[in-house]
């Protein structure tokens, strides 16, 4: 029996315990609910390792993806960023954490932290992987993969097919809704704490404005509450906030600062919130499909220098 065979039963040993339901994401926290702190990037020479695995990671990312986009209705706009950002994905983890995208030539003991679903990914592709390899082998004369090669070889098409139609049948049904409606909460979670924000701030005004009408003989106290709703605006703007907001934020902030962003996300003098919103979803449908199918890393180092990008 040769290493592929071997490598195919494995695959077939995990679907038969993949039971395909909404246990294939338990465990994973909600990548909204985490506490990020904001770090600085740090830039690193390419490394000299070829990432045989990185189409076939790209091309789980884009299927997913693609899918999730479709369930948010979202515009071709907003599909793009999320494209762009599966890009940037895999530029930083190849110039900062190669070995995550070489992870799975060794990655061959089981990790119980995994899912069923994670597990399957991860055996379907380094068996492709391990194809591509061969197969640059035998028709480049390299030793190993070379991706200029590959992405200029008609023939890649047929593995790119396989794999996709292998992906597909292994990924349970209904999931990528289930990473839409986290997507569409985020989302909603966002409006509601925003409208939740205005709507305090406008009583902290109300409040010091009538304390202020009514103490008009009394210059003191007029300070006083000026400086007590200043205090009460500043510690609610130091309250942590979701990750979908952060990115809201630091995007609308970029915006007023940064000609490229304002031409795409400023119009007649206004920021346009429902692109923000919209670019904001495609992102994080990534950061879920990242998360959910273990396809990369979205750790507070990954996080936090993504959203210092925005600078």
């Amino acid at each position: 029996m040769g290493m592929e065979e071997n490598i195919l039963n494995e695959i077939n040993l995990i679907k038969s315990i993949n039971k395909q339901d909404s246990r294939s994401i338990a465990g994973y926290k909600d990548i909204n609910q985490r506490e990020m702190t904001i770090g600085s990037f740090v830039s690193t020479e390419p490394k000299t390792e070829q990432f045989v695995y990185k189409p076939f990671v790209r091309k789980a990312m884009e299927i997913n993806f693609n899918e999730v986009a479709k369930l948010l209705r979202l515009d071709s706009h907003s599909i793009n960023t999320g494209k762009n950002f599966i890009e940037s994905v895999l530029e930083y983890k190849r110039l900062k954490h190669p070995e995550e995208l070489n992870k799975y030539a060794y990655n061959r003991n089981i990790n119980l932290e995994d899912t069923a679903l994670v597990s399957t990914y991860n055996c379907i592709i380094e068996s492709y992987g391990k194809q591509l390899r061969k197969y640059c082998s035998e028709l480049n004369g390299i030793d190993g993969y070379n991706e200029e090669f590959f992405t200029t070889t008609t023939s890649n098409q047929q593995l790119m097919d396989r794999f996709e139609n292998e992906l597909e049948k292994s990924t349970p049904e209904k999931l990528n809704e289930k990473i839409a409606d986290r997507v569409e909460d985020a989302t909603q979670e966002f409006i509601r704490n925003r409208n939740e924000y205005n709507d305090k701030i406008k009583d902290i005004y109300y409040a010091a404005q009538k304390v202020t009408n009514a103490n008009t003989d009394n210059p003191e106290v007029q300070t006083q509450a000026q400086e007590a709703a200043k205090q009460r605006i500043h510690l609610m703007k130091s309250e942590p906030v979701s990750l979908f907001e952060s990115m809201v934020t630091k995007l609308s902030n970029a915006a007023l600062k940064h000609d490229d962003l304002n031409k795409l996300y400023v119009e007649n003098g206004s920021l346009n919130m429902d692109k923000i919103i919209d670019d904001v979803s495609a992102i994080y449908a990534v950061m879920e499909i990242c998360n959910i199918y273990g396809l990369a890393k979205m750790n507070e180092e990954f996080i936090s220098d993504f959203l210092n990008g925005f600078e």
